[in-house]
């Protein structure tokens, strides 16, 4: 009869320990994520635009953390290296240089 209460009692916490587990798992918001775009110069000198998916909060620090990343450009067949992003804006948003814009109305989605 003792054995049978402890492993009752173990039992029962362990079911209410993975109750709690999921339900804080559950309670955790999702971050939103947003589509975004950078007007950028490769690495051999030309530019393009590159399109990202990325949290919301990581929008502001995008241009600095896209330099150095490998993307796949449109008529080259390996990924080729930003050198510099020049402006990055939100994909419902214009970009405020001219060159851009042009290339941005362009660029296939």
């Amino acid at each position: 009869m003792n054995k049978s209460i402890i492993f009752t009692l173990f039992f029962t916490t362990v079911l209410l320990s993975f109750n709690l587990y999921a339900s804080q798992k559950k309670d955790k918001p999702k971050e939103k994520k947003i589509e975004a775009k950078c007007y950028v110069q490769m690495i051999d000198g030309s530019h393009t635009i590159s399109l990202w998916t990325i949290k919301e909060k990581s929008f502001k620090n995008l241009a600095r953390q896209t330099n150095g990343k490998k993307i796949r450009v449109i008529g080259k067949k390996e990924k080729m290296k930003i050198y510099k992003t020049k402006e990055c804006a939100l994909e419902t948003d214009l970009f405020r240089s001219d060159l851009a814009r042009k290339l941005d109305k362009n660029t296939p989605r």
